[in-house]
């Protein structure tokens, strides 16, 4: 399947309601962090609380979009800025599946190189795709950016 000329613009990131939610959510412990006098454990606790939660909502809102396809480059956003990784310098795209006592996760796993010949490797959750990584992984096949699985053998020791 030859995509070379795919002009779509997918792109994921995490929605924008759940920013603003988690945004809210920190204001509302600061808030209530203040206003507890009686407890300064408990205003210390919630005052922390409060900052990662900003800190995320932050985070989530300065990098948009966290994966986008734009011809015939993956966009990965980041803290830093935007890195563009060309067709050929993917290695592979894989999704795994980790489940521990009481959570499960899915994460979507990109390797590729850099244009040294570095190889480097960035996870996305569902928190940063807005979406389940099993779809992004389909579309992504589907625009021609999973290279085919390579099989190896057992090897004897």
């Amino acid at each position: 399947m030859d995509n070379s000329s795919t002009t779509t613009a997918d792109s994921w990131s995490t929605p924008l309601p759940v920013v603003a939610a988690t945004g809210l959510g920190g204001i509302a412990l600061l808030a209530a962090g203040w206003l507890s006098a009686l407890d300064p454990g408990g205003r210390v606790l919630l005052t922390v609380a409060a900052a990662v939660l900003l800190v995320y909502a932050a985070l989530g809102a300065r990098v948009r979009p966290r994966l986008a396809v734009e011809g015939t480059e993956l966009v990965l956003g980041g803290i830093r800025g935007t890195r563009r990784i060309p067709r050929g310098q993917i290695v592979s795209i894989v999704v795994t599946r980790t489940v521990r006592i009481v959570s499960r996760s899915t994460l979507l796993e990109i390797d590729f190189l850099d244009d040294a010949g570095g190889e480097h490797m960035r996870v996305l959750s569902r928190w940063d795709l807005g979406t389940a990584p099993d779809a992004v992984l389909d579309r992504l096949d589907e625009l021609g950016f999973v290279p085919p699985k390579e099989y190896l053998p057992p090897q004897e020791h």
